[in-house]
């Protein structure tokens, strides 16, 4: 009971109404009222058990639906979780979560209409309107959010339990890693050396920075004098331009660079200078390292586009962006480096994460290990028969 003595006879009383859901602020009503302590307690009383059973109806699960709850809850972790973690939550509830279960209950949100609506992502169309179903790991991400936003709605007393206590996940397809050899990867740059986004590709294959760090790098963050580029922010992974931290503390690093690759970023800021001469009060300032042609940041998705473009006009097998970071670790891991540069570079909390998602791509020196032993074993069938192991794309 919240009662304060205003001045002789009057009493200022106050309740609490909650965060707001859209902004997440605190709310309070407050009044005044004359008389004695106890009918001003009377008064508070009265109001307090209106606002009770608001409140209740409000959290009624027959009157409450996911789309209320989803909102609620990314009111509540917007000033809390990281922008781009934010980000991807807002951008899977409105592709998937709203349009299919938006409109439920939460009474009538059964483990039933969850796995109808796991069923109509595998067959429904991509969020992205691009040809082809929706894949495994999207779907995965969306059960992730709706999991994240129905225990929270637990937490904070919109729901006595999860419907998901017996909905079997969807499983998520163990991701086979590939790379390119040293020569493939000098194909590539030699191929498209004329693209705009071909500082992008080098700074990968050189740097193995993921492509939010990159997209994310200021001219600030390079110096040059000491051959460093500083991680200090990255590009969101969504439409709307935002930028963050990184997502842990040792992807806030230092990345060492050779002369080969400070070269490269000299390459991209003549480019860059070109173009802004080029386009004149049309160029848009950001202090990017990389940019669109216009000047504004660039975004993953048009990056991606490019990037799968431009492998297809080179002539090389297909890769991921996160696989064009594993072939930097591969190569790193070749030439002898060890695990814990290795991990420094790429930004790992810890090694054994990078020995153990790096050490089974190698397969070139399991190859030449196995032919030593072969030649000591069976001297007599030391050679290939003709079969040549595959070097382009190592699975």
């Amino acid at each position: 009971m919240n009662i304060q003595r205003y001045k002789p006879g009057q009493w200022r009383l106050t309740w609490e109404l909650g965060r707001d859901a859209a902004t997440g602020k605190r709310r309070r009503e407050t009044r005044v009222v004359t008389g004695t302590r106890a009918e001003a307690a009377r008064i508070w009383r009265e109001r307090q058990a209106e606002l009770d059973a608001l409140d209740q109806a409000q959290r009624d699960p027959s009157v409450r639906s996911l789309a209320d709850l989803l909102a609620a809850w990314l009111a509540d972790i917007a000033s809390r979780r990281r922008p781009s973690t934010v980000e991807s939550y807002t951008y899977v509830s409105r592709r998937f979560l709203e349009p299919t279960l938006g409109s439920v209950s939460l009474r009538d949100l059964t483990p039933e209409r969850v796995n109808e609506a796991l069923d109509r992502w595998r067959d429904g169309p991509r969020a992205d309107r691009r040809p082809g179903a929706v894949g495994p790991r999207t779907i995965h991400a969306a059960f992730r959010t709706l999991r994240a936003c129905l225990s929270w709605g637990v937490r904070h007393g919109w729901l006595t339990t999860t419907p998901l206590q017996a909905v079997t996940a969807p499983p998520l397809p163990p991701r086979d890693a590939q790379w390119w050899d040293a020569e493939t990867a000098r194909r590539f740059l030699e191929r498209t050396a004329d693209e705009w986004y071909w500082g992008v590709w080098a700074l990968a294959l050189l740097t193995g920075m993921r492509l939010g760090e990159i997209l994310g790098l200021r001219w600030q963050d390079v110096d040059r004098a000491a051959g460093v580029v500083h991680i200090r922010q990255v590009r969101g992974r969504h439409a709307r331009v935002t930028f963050g931290p990184p997502k842990t503390h040792r992807s806030l690093r230092p990345v060492a660079l050779d002369a080969a690759t400070l070269a490269v970023l000299d390459r991209q800021a003549r480019i860059q200078a070109a173009q802004r001469e080029r386009l004149g009060a049309d160029w848009i300032e950001s202090g990017l390292v990389v940019t669109t042609p216009f000047g504004t940041p660039a975004s993953h998705r048009n990056v991606n586009r490019a990037r799968e473009a431009a492998q297809k006009r080179a002539g090389v097998p297909l890769l991921s962006f996160k696989d064009m970071r594993h072939t930097h670790a591969t190569l790193l891991r070749q030439q002898g480096v060890d695990w814990r540069v290795i991990a420094d570079r790429l930004g790992h909390t810890e090694v054994s994460f990078t020995a153990q998602t790096y050490m089974h791509s190698d397969l070139r020196e399991q190859r030449e290990a196995s032919a030593k032993v072969a030649a000591r074993v069976l001297p007599e069938m030391g050679h290939t028969n003709g079969h040549t192991p595959p070097t382009d794309v190592c699975p």
